[in-house]
């Protein structure tokens, strides 16, 4: 044991040493130091084994040296030759050796304890580290969520789950953990390339490379260089995994992504998870090579100067994003149904059209200037009390969106829907109608009709201007299609939220 653990202090440090000064000076693509870390830290375990183990045959061993006895000292001494006539011992008479063989040397202690200690340690700190995984994982059914995810490739075997973590992680070989305030962290390009990043993880199978590598470099705390081989290589995965999430997502999406999610994430990763967000240093090298065109070749000096004036300024973008724009306005935006009150159902579901449309019609309206209250953002139940509640005085305009269904498979298009006006906000309703409905024609020609009464709870008994959108038929093949079209929600999310920034700014 001793001589193994000798043995490869002497290899690791010859390995590791090199490899981290260049690193340091010259530091290669995160590919290449991606595998040569992986190698660096384990080749060493091997050769030391290879090497220190004793062979069995083919080697010749050494001539053990003849006993020196007291009657071969007696014998090469001149001065001690009997006479001729005295008598000879017999050759069978024992003789007691004057010296002994010396005892096999004893295991060294300091070596049993060491790697003993060490792979103590490591198995204390991971078994607490598994222990401490959040066990209450639910599944995310979401289905704007789970469609981002399924756009990605290799993703078909991933499952999504809702578990206390403080930022999206990748755990095990196919389950990618979210935080439940997620959504409102990251808009659904960024939430989508935080997907792809954790699904990276999983596609080069990080969360067991990074348990076996980390329990490797805390069993050997004898060569502290283990350490620092294996930061070096956590750095090198989350390059990699952000090269192939910005290959799916794009570049400054992604660097936006990570800044959101590190506002909210703590910095220290943890043993067995992958989060998007590492520690500060890294990642402002992260998102300054994300935001750096590849092809463009900079000294290193530049490159750092830019970097951190990149993150600086988008450091400062949040604050002046607050406080700088005046909100046009307080737009409350009603998703139709929900959990177990599912809709209409055709050829698609109500609830989970009218909950895609009310998430796009959110940020576009956000981008806009507008303040959004979502009744819900999620596939949850509510009463039309929890609606009414959800609708605070303090809004200048409430729009509920839902779709119709017929008997006749053919009756498509869209709808407006108002209180009559005779109803407090009735003339005001009116008026947000027709906005609505001179939008939705330039979305979809004459296959709308209205301002048509309604008198519908959520019309009649809100205390701001309403309109009720019936966006298409669902038992209609056609507007099915086109509300399961992104592109075609977009545009219609788009006209929408021009016609409400209007309605607020005549």
């Amino acid at each position: 044991m001793t001589e193994w653990l000798l043995t490869y202090l002497l290899h690791s440090t010859a390995t590791l040493g090199p490899l981290l000064l260049l690193l340091r000076f010259a530091p290669p693509p995160a590919a290449w130091r991606d595998a040569s870390l992986r190698v660096a830290l384990l080749a060493p375990i091997l050769t030391a084994l290879l090497t220190s183990t004793p062979a069995v045959s083919g080697r010749a061993e050494p001539p053990t040296p003849p006993l020196v006895t007291t009657a071969d000292r007696t014998a090469s001494s001149p001065a001690a030759h009997p006479p001729p006539h005295a008598p000879v011992a017999s050759p069978t008479e024992p003789r007691t050796p004057l010296l002994m063989p010396a005892p096999a040397t004893p295991l060294t202690p300091w070596a049993w304890a060491a790697l003993c200690s060490g792979v103590i340690w490591a198995a204390l700190q991971y078994g607490l580290a598994w222990r401490h995984l959040p066990r209450r994982r639910e599944p995310v059914r979401d289905p704007a969520i789970v469609t981002l995810l399924r756009d990605l490739p290799g993703s078909h075997r991933v499952t999504l789950c809702w578990a206390a973590v403080p930022g999206p992680c990748a755990l095990g070989d196919r389950t990618i953990l979210l935080p439940r305030p997620i959504q409102d962290w990251l808009p659904p390009p960024q939430l989508r390339a935080a997907l792809a990043h954790e699904c990276a993880h999983l596609r080069r199978h990080d969360p067991a490379w990074t348990a076996a590598l980390g329990f490797v470099a805390t069993a050997l705390w004898v060569q502290p260089l283990n350490r620092l081989v294996f930061r070096a290589w956590r750095q090198a995965a989350e390059e990699q995994a952000d090269a192939w999430a910005a290959h799916h997502t794009g570049r400054r999406v992604l660097a936006d992504a990570l800044l959101r999610v590190a506002r909210h994430a703590p910095s220290a990763p943890a043993p067995l998870l992958t989060p998007a967000a590492a520690r500060p240093g890294h990642l402002t090298t992260r998102v300054t090579a994300l935001l750096s065109p590849p092809e463009v070749s900079m000294t290193r000096r530049l490159n750092w100067f830019l970097g951190t004036l990149t993150i600086s300024l988008l450091a400062t973008l949040p604050p002046v994003a607050v406080a700088q724009p005046v909100p046009l306005g307080t737009v409350v935006i009603d998703a139709g149904h929900g959990g177990t009150d599912a809709g209409v159902r055709g050829f698609v579901t109500e609830k989970d059209v009218t909950l895609l449309l009310a998430r796009q019609l959110r940020d576009d309206l956000t981008r806009l200037g507008v303040r959004v209250i979502m009744t819900r953002q999620e596939d949850q139940t509510l009463s039309l009390q929890d609606r009414q509640r959800r609708t605070t005085p303090a809004a200048q305009l409430l729009l509920s969106l839902h779709l119709d269904a017929s008997a006749d498979a053919s009756q498509r298009g869209a709808r407006v829907y108002v209180a009559p006006t005779s109803a407090p906000q009735g003339r005001a309703s009116a008026d947000l109608a027709q906005a609505l409905l001179t939008a939705l024609s330039g979305v979809n020609g004459d296959r709308v009709s209205g301002p048509q009464p309604g008198t519908y709870s959520v019309l009649v008994n809100s205390p701001v201007p309403a309109a009720l959108l019936s966006v298409g038929h669902a038992t209609n093949r056609q507007d099915a299609r086109q509300l399961s079209d992104p592109a075609y929600r977009q545009q219609l999310s788009r006209a929408l939220a021009q016609a409400v920034r209007r309605s607020l700014n005549p």
